[in-house]
């Protein structure tokens, strides 16, 4: 009997830690793109699941240095703006990311959450960032 009620409590658990985590889905990515200090061509909305999830794990590779304030000489190239579905029914969580890229085929990102900050990416996240926003 104590087994049940051991297995069953520990059930109970498993299913409130999963029902209340704070993991959210990534529903959607906006990409702007600038040149000159100049908006190019409006907002483009990336929905297709497989892209998003591309992107996803783009970001997931970032080298991330928080903390660190950088002060950048130039407007971004791309802003990238992600969509997160945390309750039905509820507004989105949004996560804005400022990224220059650069001629040697790497990029500089800030991100807005304080874990994230600065950060780097490497040429294969870069064409893998590319391969979907172009």
């Amino acid at each position: 009997m104590r087994k049940k009620i051991a297995g069953l409590m520990a059930a109970g658990m498993i299913v409130l830690i999963v029902g209340c985590s704070e993991e959210s889905d990534l529903t959607r990515i906006d990409v702007e793109r600038f040149e000159e200090n100049q908006l190019v061509g409006g907002t483009e909305t990336i929905v297709k699941k497989e892209e998003v999830k591309a992107l996803e794990k783009v970001f997931k590779q970032v080298k991330w240095e928080p903390g660190t304030q950088v002060s950048m000489a130039t407007m971004e190239d791309v802003k990238v703006i992600l969509f997160f579905e945390e309750e039905a029914g509820m507004p989105e969580r949004l996560q804005t990311y400022r990224i220059w890229l650069h001629e040697k085929g790497t990029a500089e990102i800030l991100g807005e959450q304080e874990d994230e900050g600065y950060g780097t990416m490497s040429k294969e996240s870069v064409n893998e960032l590319k391969k979907v926003i172009q």
